[in-house]
């Protein structure tokens, strides 16, 4: 898969009999000559830029422009058409699109404003360009930059795929020089996910580094207090009912993170029979997200998801071996800790359960998750942080409570 540096950008070109007419469009666009119309853009975000532009070309290319400017209610065209909340470089980007059907200066920094553009006046060709180029080049390095200008922006779609890869990622992602200076926004999305592929006390860790940063880059004492100031709504997005005793003890309660009406409450509700209301979530993140049929790691345990002889709820079976491509499993009463299984062991083929999209945690390089992505004839596919893994079904191996692909 193609990867892709925070200042490298991308051009999608033309055929080469369309590329005399684009130089001569492109020409026309950088000397303002012949222009008729003119756009102070970008004023939110610093001075702004003043591109010179002709009526003809953005009426015909979009009909937003054909309506602003020659509508019921157009815009005068004698003096600059305000648009302060676009950047420059953005707006540049849909000019040289409308010219001349390229995008020669798409990057990280600006592809989630150029798609807003581009939806903002009707281009589905270049909104659909700006998402391949995510799709194409997302990566750990560039995914947080993302986010950041999607949530800025208000790009859903491309909040919801960035938060999509950091599932995936997140451990690579937490390690980043980019996380501990990311906006709390993004981290506050982040930690509201149910899907993270990390441990409660990676995120709790994650939590404490980016808090030290912040304080840091504000020249704020790294007090408790002021970390938690940092922090504000991502604190109480932790599960720290979910640290073991230990993890308590040497994190949040040494750190003084947590405090002292906070680490009562999390020891009475884990030791007292009437139990307090906590500030914290205490449901384990891979409960509320599972589907029906997917195959995950609970409590050192291979547990697949699947719906109970006896019920329509969703009931989680322990995987205790692997057979020739199917699944060995029993139920359990309940989840995720149950305590007692029905007798005897039961039978799943694996084609029933390795369905695109779901998360096997697997042995590929190092043990960590893998996203199935598709079945090839008797091999099947499966991707670790971008890069693509070929397997047989019949290289599924179980040890130790763990799935293990062999690649």
């Amino acid at each position: 898969m193609a990867d892709m540096s925070a200042n490298s950008s991308a051009s999608i070109g033309l055929e080469p009999s369309a590329l005399r007419l684009a130089s001569s469009m492109r020409r026309s666009l950088s000397s303002g000559e012949f222009s008729d119309v003119q756009f102070s853009v970008g004023r939110q975000f610093g001075p702004a830029k003043c591109f010179h532009v002709h009526k003809y070309v953005l009426c015909l290319r979009s009909s937003v422009f054909g309506a602003m400017i020659y509508g019921n209610l157009p815009e005068r065209c004698d003096q600059p058409i305000n648009i302060p909340d676009i950047i420059p470089d953005a707006f540049g980007n849909m000019l040289n699109f409308l010219y001349t059907d390229v995008v020669e200066n798409l990057n990280v920094e600006n592809v989630v404003q150029t798609l807003t553009c581009a939806d903002k006046y009707d281009l589905p060709l270049l909104v659909e360009m700006c998402r391949d180029f995510i799709s194409t080049h997302l990566n750990v390095d560039n995914c947080l930059t993302i986010l950041e200008n999607a949530i800025r922006f208000h790009a859903d779609v491309i909040i919801e795929r960035c938060l999509q890869f950091i599932d995936q990622c997140v451990k690579e992602v937490f390690r980043s020089e980019k996380f501990v200076v990311v906006d709390q926004k993004a981290v506050v999305r982040i930690f509201q996910r149910d899907t993270l592929s990390a441990t409660e006390n990676d995120i709790y860790l994650a939590a404490e580094r980016w808090s030290l940063e912040a304080c840091k880059a504000n020249n704020f004492d790294p007090s408790a207090a002021n970390r938690r100031q940092m922090l504000g709504e991502a604190l109480f997005l932790v599960r720290f009912p979910l640290l073991t005793n230990a993890q308590l003890a040497d994190g949040p309660i040494k750190s003084g993170l947590l405090l002292q009406s906070e680490v009562q409450d999390l020891f009475q509700h884990r030791f007292a029979t009437a139990k307090p209301s906590l500030s914290f979530p205490a449901l384990p993140r891979t409960h509320p997200g599972f589907r029906v049929g997917e195959l995950v790691f609970q409590n050192k345990e291979l547990v697949f998801i699947h719906r109970s002889p006896q019920s329509t709820a969703w009931c989680p079976a322990v995987i205790i071996g692997v057979q020739q491509g199917e699944f060995v499993y029993e139920w359990r009463s309940c989840f995720p800790q149950g305590t007692g299984t029905a007798a005897g062991a039961k039978i799943v083929r694996a084609s029933d359960v390795l369905k695109p999209g779901l998360v096997l945690f697997a042995k590929i390089e190092s043990l960590a998750y893998a996203l199935y992505c598709r079945a090839d004839g008797d091999q099947h596919v499966v991707k670790r942080c971008g890069q693509e893994y070929t397997v047989g079904i019949d290289h599924l191996e179980l040890d130790d409570s763990r799935l293990h692909l062999r690649v």
